[in-house]
């Protein structure tokens, strides 16, 4: 991909940042990631394990 001159939009611009230094170095940044991954597992089975609510009967 070429190197553009300057990144005008957004997307350029997320093109053109150092996203592994910044994991690299960042510690807090890591360890959101690392628990974000790791508790989605967890909450997907806890909201699996909610019962959904019967449906009501209409009184027509």
């Amino acid at each position: 991909m070429a190197e553009m001159r300057y990144p005008y939009t957004l997307g350029a611009q997320l093109m053109q940042f150092p996203w592994k230094k910044f994991y690299k170095q960042n510690w807090v940044i890591r360890s959101w990631v690392n628990g974000i991954v790791l508790a989605l597992p967890i909450m997907a089975v806890i909201t699996k394990s909610i019962p959904e609510p019967a449906p009501k009967k209409s009184d027509h």
